[in-house]
Parts: structure tokens; C-alpha cells; sequence
């Protein structure tokens, strides 16, 4: 049995900041940020020409089975799992006129069904956007709200009746139509800042979300690191990986805080997941990626990949997830048919 790395056991804590294993350093808002936003404004009129191809007409929500998802752009996906609907890092307009959207959403925070559960990665405008958490506030108040240790208080100061904060490894569990639907707080390789001196005072992490079918990850935003491999020691079978891919570039300091396409595969092939659907590229330019760069890299470095499947899905686009052994079989014909 491969060793357990224990650095991903809890969350290092600093003079009451949050740090990581990877011992890397989140970067500086004068010297990379503001750098790499002017990089951007050049790389993001080669969005434009590609944006309507990858935006579907407005879902058909009574489509919505158990174990479905659909992309909303950026890391935000409306799930369906055992009658449980979840909304992952909800942002549905830009987060800020720095960053104007380029991917639109098919629909509004305004037109959800009814959401039980929000799962939020870390506290960056571009994940826990406020002007859509007080749109999903506004509609049900019922909704829960999971979020990362040290941002219940930015909830609970702003009327939020059921905010829930974890540090890794800590699970919430939500009641689903045949069992229960559980939430997992994982490591993840990242950071958190939302204003100028709050910087990792609060902690980032992934999700693994579990019924008695099916087990989704969402990756959220990180860096590859060794956790991916921790993670799949303590979870065997992953129906299907939410893995970010971009910005690719620059990737001398992407690297430190996000996966490009390349290591997301590698990421997909340390959790021994079975469906790979990619997130966080095209609805913000945030590097100096062209439009297609993530995509074309991930197609290119799946070849390497001896097992799962690659779905490539549209906003708006509705995708299935069923258990890992329909995977298996999907895969043993497709590769019976080849011969």
C-alpha cells in the first residue's frame, strides 16, 4: 500500500493565517495580480469569436435526474444527486468590471429550482460572489451553506439563517430521496483573500460529494499537489471529477496556485476517477490563455490516459453521472470495438 502523506491531515496555522504543505506563497496583488490582469486585457479579444459555441439555450430543468450536472461557466455547477440539488461556487454575472464575464450563464440565480445545499472552495470574488449569495438568500432561506473554515462570519453578518463552516476532512450530511447525500471537506493547494489585509485568514479545500450511487469531487481552485493522491486513498471509487484547468498562462506563476490542463489529467489519474469534466477556463480571462489553449491541451494530454471517460460539456449542457462500474463496462466495449 502506497504511504499516506500526512501533510494533507489538517491545515497549517501561522501566526492565525492559514498555510499550505506545498509551503508555496499566494501571490502579491502589486507584483503578479495586477500584472497578469494587463496580460489578459491583450489575450481576451481572441475570447470573443468562440463564445457562442460553447453556450446551450436554457436547460430543461424537469430533464434533472439524480446524479446530473450542468456547467454554469467558471466553477459553478447545479447538481442533482439522489433528489439533493447543490450549487458549487456560485457566481452568475463577473466579479468585478476588471474581469467582465465572457461565458453567460444560460439562466439566473433568479431561475434555479429550489437549491438544498451551496458548497463554496474559498472566499475569492470569482467563487463566493456576493451580489448572486444574496439572490440565492433572497429566494429560499432555507438553503445551507457550507463553507470553509473562517467564512460563516461574513454569512452570518449579512443574514444568512444556515451557514456551516469545515476544515478538511469534516463532513455535513444532507437527507436524500433514498439515503443520505454527504459532503466532504478535502485539501486542496490554494489561498484566500477578499479584501486587503484578510489574506488566508480563512481556510480553501475541494468537496467530495457521496450518495449510495454515486461520489462526485469538486476539485475547486488549487495547485497540483500530492493531496489528489491522498484523497483517492481515502475515497476508491470517484464517479466523476469536477477538475479545474486553467489559467494555463503564464505558467511560470500559474503554477503556484492553479492546474493547467496537463496537470489536471495527471490529477484525474492519481484520484482514479472515471469521468473527467473540466471547469474554471473561458468565462473569465484571467491569464493569457487564448480561448481553446485549456481545451486543446486536455484533449492532448488524455491520450495518455488508459482509463475513464472525457466529457466536454457546454454551459448549460446537462451531463449524467452513473456509478463507477458502468464506467468500466462503457470502457471495456469501447476498447472491444477498436480491436
Amino acid at each position: 500500500m502506497n504511504k499516506i502523506d500526512t501533510r494533507w491531515h489538517k491545515p497549517i496555522i501561522r501566526k492565525g493565517r492559514f498555510g499550505v504543505p506545498s509551503g508555496r506563497q499566494p501571490e502579491s496583488l502589486l507584483f503578479q495580480t495586477l500584472p497578469s490582469f494587463i496580460q489578459s486585457l491583450r489575450a481576451s479579444s481572441s475570447h470573443e469569436q468562440h463564445v457562442s459555441d460553447w453556450c446551450l439555450p436554457t436547460p430543461a430543468f424537469n430533464s434533472f435526474g439524480d446524479a446530473t450536472i450542468m456547467w454554469v461557466g467558471h466553477a459553478t455547477f447545479l447538481l442533482c444527486i439522489d433528489g439533493v440539488t447543490i450549487l458549487t461556487d456560485p457566481i452568475f454575472g463577473s466579479p468585478s468590471w476588471f474581469f467582465p464575464r465572457l461565458l453567460l450563464p444560460t439562466i439566473s440565480a433568479n431561475d434555479l429550482p429550489q437549491v438544498d445545499a451551496v458548497l463554496l472552495s474559498h472566499n475569492h470574488p470569482d467563487h463566493m460572489d456576493a451580489t448572486t449569495l444574496h439572490a440565492l438568500n433572497k429566494k429560499n432561506k432555507n438553503t445551507r451553506y457550507l463553507v470553509p473554515h473562517g467564512d460563516k462570519r461574513w454569512f452570518d453578518r449579512r443574514g444568512f439563517a444556515h451557514a456551516h463552516e469545515h476544515t478538511w476532512w469534516q463532513s455535513f450530511t444532507l437527507q436524500g430521496n433514498t439515503g443520505p447525500v454527504t459532503c466532504t471537506f478535502l485539501p486542496a493547494d490554494h489561498w484566500s483573500q477578499r479584501w486587503l489585509f484578510d489574506k488566508n485568514l480563512s481556510l480553501w479545500g475541494s468537496w467530495m460529494i457521496q450518495s449510495k450511487d454515486v461520489t462526485i469531487y469538486f476539485a475547486g481552485d488549487t495547485a497540483y499537489d500530492s493531496h489528489f493522491k491522498v484523497i483517492s486513498q481515502k475515497f476508491t471509487e470517484i464517479d466523476c471529477a469536477l477538475l479545474p484547468i486553467g489559467p494555463c498562462e503564464p505558467h511560470d506563476r500559474m503554477q503556484h496556485t492553479h492546474m493547467d490542463a496537463r496537470q489536471a489529467v495527471d490529477a484525474f489519474i492519481d484520484l482514479q476517477a472515471q469521468l473527467f469534466v473540466p471547469m474554471h477556463w473561458a468565462t473569465f480571462a484571467f491569464g493569457t490563455d487564448s480561448f481553446l489553449l485549456p481545451i486543446e491541451r486536455l484533449q492532448k494530454a488524455w491520450k495518455k490516459v488508459q482509463f475513464g471517460m472525457l466529457t466536454l460539456p457546454k454551459v448549460g449542457q446537462l451531463v449524467n453521472v452513473v456509478p463507477q462500474s458502468s464506467y468500466v463496462l462503457a470502457k471495456t466495449l469501447e476498447q472491444a470495438i477498436r480491436k
